[in-house]
């Protein structure tokens, strides 16, 4: 039979001798690598030598070449150079030293209690769910950026929010810098806004003041900026205070009430008919006079306080005792003149 291991010569049988040769029992087929197994309880047979890099397994009564281990244990192995899969999935693994990647992914994993440490790279998007932080984060010059949409920073606690803390000891406290980038900027931009907004009886989400800051001036070496102060008025903004850059403060006229015209003068019979002759356009005259400013958008205008507080102080509001007392003053001053007139024509 094929591969059995057979006496290679016969000779005379003996009852017992003791004899050594080489050559004399083997395979009537054989080559350099074979190994040699037990078949049966009765049988010595020839296993071919296997492929390179093939390993002898057991299989189910006897030996075999593979090139793969399936199902084996190994412990304490010392494994070098490249390992090649194609798809492996490891069990629970404890790491005794460090794993060094050279540019390879580990993709779907669950890291649990790590410890990072150097320089993390991103390459393309990367997404974070969301993270439970446990120590602060150092920002160390870079930006938070939104994109298109904005960034919301959402608290629990009531009066709770964003606090910025300037830890330095200088006399500068911390900023809050709203900053527009802009290749194009003109007068009247807003280059900053602060909304506050809270829901309506209906659960709407509603702006009720805004705070924005604007490009008075843009010109180059000259620029100037002003703030204005918006207040929603029956469901709209509207433009309640401005502060130019030369601080002259407005507020909006409409605020002292609906009648069409202004209030310079009060009750005194004085004053009477020279308030009814100019009530209907007074607006428009203290407009062009500058105490008043046209608004850019909707209807009405705003007060200049300090421009107003002039013209009151000028005398826009005298008694009759003050006009009657300035008019006898003048008449006095004129008879003397008068007299010193004819003393010298004399």
């Amino acid at each position: 039979m094929a591969n059995e291991f057979v006496h290679g010569t016969v000779g005379t049988s003996l009852t017992q001798a003791e004899f050594e040769g080489i050559g004399l029992h083997v395979f009537n087929n054989q080559a350099t690598g074979d190994v040699v197994y037990a078949s049966s309880t009765t049988q010595l047979s020839r296993l071919a030598k296997g492929a390179a890099n093939t390993v002898l397994v057991m299989g189910a009564s006897i030996p075999a070449w593979s090139a793969t281990l399936a199902g084996l244990t190994l412990t304490a192995p010392v494994i070098n150079g490249s390992v090649t899969t194609t798809g492996l999935t490891l069990p629970a693994v404890t790491l005794g030293g460090t794993v060094t990647a050279t540019g390879q992914e580990i993709d779907a994993a669950i890291l649990d209690a790590c410890v990072a440490k150097g320089t993390w790279t991103a390459s393309g998007t990367w997404t974070i769910p969301a993270v439970t932080l446990g120590a602060a984060i150092t920002l160390n010059g870079q930006n938070l950026n939104a994109g298109a949409v904005n960034m919301l920073v959402a608290t629990t606690g009531s009066g709770k929010g964003i606090a910025v803390t300037a830890t330095n000891d200088g006399a500068d406290g911390a900023e809050l810098n709203l900053y527009q980038v802009s290749a194009s900027p003109a007068n009247s931009d807003t280059i900053g806004r602060v909304t506050f907004q809270g829901k309506d009886s209906n659960a709407d989400a509603t702006g009720y003041v805004m705070i924005r800051g604007k490009i008075e001036n843009v010109t180059h070496t000259t620029e100037c900026g002003s703030l204005l102060i918006q207040c929603t008025v029956n469901g709209s903004w509207n433009d309640a205070l401005t502060l130019s850059s030369a601080g002259v403060l407005a507020v909006d006229l409409g605020g002292s009430g609906s009648a069409a015209q202004v209030d310079l003068f009060d009750d005194y019979d004085d004053a009477l008919v020279l308030k009814q002759g100019i009530q209907q356009n007074n607006r428009e005259l203290l407009a062009d006079m500058g105490i008043l400013d046209r608004k850019d958008s909707g209807s009405g205008y705003m007060m200049k306080v300090q421009p107003m507080i002039r013209l009151l102080a000028g005398g826009i509001y005298q008694t009759r005792q003050m006009l009657e007392d300035t008019v006898t003053n003048l008449t006095e001053k004129i008879d003397l003149l008068e007299n010193k007139i004819k003393l010298i024509e004399g």
